[in-house]
């Protein structure tokens, strides 16, 4: 079955595992000029720059075994 892909992708976000999210929300602020969209609680948080955004997501790192055949998570926003 072919699925039809609306015509204007508006934004991506991929979603990345962090070990420390108040590290990485400072590393991606101070050093690369990110801004905090929006952070839910103390485990996940939206940054964005220049109309890119990236998800972060505080967790413990999968062991060698579960990375294997991993999944990676990315919201995928259209213009209607």
């Amino acid at each position: 079955m072919k699925t039809t892909l609306p015509e204007t992708i508006s934004c991506m976000s991929p979603q990345f595992v962090v070990s420390d999210l108040d590290k990485s929300l400072q590393f991606y602020t101070e050093e690369l000029a990110f801004d905090i969209n929006f952070r839910y609680e103390d485990f996940y948080a939206g940054i964005g720059c220049n109309g890119h955004s990236i998800h972060l997501k505080q967790a413990v790192p999968p062991r060698k075994k579960e990375k294997e055949g991993g999944k990676m998570k990315t919201w995928i926003y259209t213009s209607a």
